[in-house]
């Protein structure tokens, strides 16, 4: 029996399942009073059996203080805030354990590049084809398959403005949220972008993921992609011709994107379009017809979304005016307990369908100065600590915590739960890297 367990809970098994889980495998609700959970909330249970069943749980005194100090600012802020109706707030108890499981899990194993490599190829090539299904919508997969992945509304207005209108397209894929999925797609692009493979495979996923990345429309999380991909080229990539070669790419990427709306007029005048309706006081699809597509009648940018950002006028940009009202609300709101916080509070956000859209001012409104420290320190922590070891040479982990810091001025990316462990498997190898004498153990 136990070289059977050994057998099917391997750390590599566990690995993929946990990637599948991140990427592929949709959200399980077994009923809308319940959380919904994910398989990386099945395989929790499997980490710690794998864990203790090695003897490995051996924490260093950095981590326990760590742990001490979390909990200790979470628990002061919960005591201190409790409500009566605020039983879901425990459930952060949980959410910072499960993400310390899967950082300790990355940290102590170890897989080999080989291994990496095939893993993440298999995965990227169908979350791609995932991707490209959504995007335009083949074989009615928005209707059959996408609400396991995405909110309802995303869907009702996937390609339209407000009015109903044709709008550039934001893709969804397997996170449900444009934002979000460009998060969990540039994983993939710094992975292919740092790895040593010199074939046509590596630079056709290259330009597979920021063609994605770009389809996602997110403004934040494309811009600091970018940023990251400028440092890479004069930091990492010492040949010219590597240089131009990746700069043509990327601006090869822009066009077939802008392409896409025409690639679409193609598929789209062949057969009608299913159209889906939403009762938005329940949430839920109320009736499905169909109709004639309509984009023939208007043309529309690949990249409209990316490039709408009006700089000069700030206050007529409705999606930066709302964030910056936001913001300021909570910043008022915090004058009154700035130390701790006025704690998790989910049912005060969720009752006025309230979207803080910073995670800095977010964790500052819920455990206050303390917690907005520990926050700041835990996530640039092995940021300092790589430069300091290895100066400016870059590795797809590292770019995937620079680019969670930057994203998270305008969003909560860690607040999305697979993004959260995507987050806690690059901190754990980044963890492994600094505390081995080879610098090469987990960076292809």
């Amino acid at each position: 029996m136990g070289r059977i367990i050994d057998r099917y809970l391997n750390s590599n098994v566990l690995f993929v399942l946990i990637l599948v889980g991140i990427f592929i495998f949709p959200m399980i609700t077994i009923s809308t009073k319940l959380p919904h959970f994910e398989l990386t909330d099945l395989l929790v249970p499997l980490l710690i059996f794998r864990i203790l069943k090695d003897n490995r749980f051996n924490l260093t005194i950095r981590m326990k203080q760590i742990l001490i100090a979390v909990f200790l600012i979470l628990s002061i802020s919960l005591v201190i805030n409790f409500k009566y109706n605020s039983y879901n707030d425990l459930f952060e108890y949980y959410k910072y354990i499960k993400i310390f499981l899967f950082v300790y899990f990355a940290k102590i194993y170890f897989f080999e590049n080989k291994f990496l490599d095939k893993t993440i190829d298999f995965i990227f090539i169908i979350l791609f084809l995932l991707n490209i299904l959504q995007y335009f919508n083949l074989f009615n997969f928005n209707y059959l398959i996408e609400p396991l992945y995405a909110d309802i509304k995303h869907l009702v207005y996937f390609g339209k403005n407000t009015l109903g209108e044709p709008d550039t397209k934001r893709l969804l894929g397997t996170f449900g949220n444009p934002n979000n999925n460009s998060l969990g797609l540039s994983f993939f692009f710094f992975y292919y972008l740092f790895n040593k493979r010199k074939n046509k495979i590596k630079y056709l996923f290259v330009f597979l993921s920021i063609l994605l990345i770009l389809a996602s429309q997110s403004r934040t999380g494309f811009y600091a992609v970018t940023l990251i991909f400028v440092v890479f080229l004069f930091t990492n990539c010492k040949e010219l011709r590597f240089k131009l070669f990746y700069v043509l790419l990327y601006l090869f990427s822009f066009f077939i994107i802008n392409r896409f709306q025409d690639f679409e007029k193609i598929i789209s005048t062949k057969k009608e379009e299913s159209v889906l309706q939403v009762d938005h006081k329940k949430n839920n699809v109320i009736k499905l017809k169909q109709n004639k597509d309509v984009l023939n009648n208007k043309d529309v940018s690949g990249t409209k979304y990316l490039s709408s950002v009006d700089f000069e006028d700030m206050d007529q940009n409705t999606s930066i005016n709302s964030r910056i009202k936001i913001w300021s609300e909570l910043l008022k709101m915090i004058k009154n307990k700035p130390i701790f916080g006025h704690g998790p509070q989910k049912n005060f956000f969720y009752d006025r369908n309230l979207y803080p859209e910073n995670e800095y001012i977010l964790i500052l409104w819920r455990f206050g100065i303390l917690g907005l420290t520990a926050y700041i320190f835990v996530l640039f922590f092995p940021i300092y600590k790589s430069f300091r070891k290895f100066g400016w040479k870059l590795d797809y982990n590292l770019c995937f915590l620079i680019l969670i810091s930057i994203t998270a001025i305008t969003n909560l990316p860690l607040c999305e739960p697979r993004i959260s462990i995507l987050f806690a498997i690059s901190y754990g190898f980044i963890l492994k890297n600094l505390e081995s004498d080879e610098k090469k153990i987990i960076v292809n």
